[in-house]
């Protein structure tokens, strides 16, 4: 029987067809949908060193997990490796989504910090660019 694909919860593109952020993707239908719309990197921000990514399809699936407490920030090591791996999959032309448990927070600060490194635009410019797109997106005022 084949898996009908299903958008996870609070998936947006941020930048089309390059990068998304979603909540946490807890059905395999949401793993289909990731995959038509090839992306093939799930970053994945928890607090806990459980990774619950449905197994169906992670073979065509790179799942790289970034431990940040609760309410905390990713470090700034992490913050480089996600900006690193944005290079690989843009030089693939394939699509990453960066997913928390509820899709705003830790996930906005990895995303601000690429957008900063690709537009060069000052830090306030990102913050409130994100705000206007997805006001969930970070939590804490300037």
């Amino acid at each position: 029987m084949s898996i009908q694909s299903s958008m996870p919860p609070y998936f947006q593109w941020i930048i089309d067809k390059r990068l998304a952020i979603c909540a946490h993707p807890f059905h395999a239908s949401h793993i289909r949908y990731l995959l038509e719309q090839r992306i093939h990197t799930v970053i994945s921000i928890t607090d806990s060193y459980r990774s619950e990514i449905p197994n169906q399809s992670r073979a065509d699936l790179h799942v790289q997990t970034y431990h940040v407490p609760e309410g905390g920030a990713p470090t700034m090591q992490q913050c480089q490796q996600f900006v690193q791996r944005m290079d690989i999959a843009q030089h693939r032309e394939e699509g990453i989504v960066v997913e928390c448990t509820r899709g705003k927070g830790s996930a906005g600060v990895l995303i601000g910090c690429y957008l900063l490194a690709l537009w060069k635009a000052p830090p306030d410019y990102i913050v409130n660019h994100l705000r206007l797109i997805r006001p969930i997106t970070l939590e804490t005022s300037l």
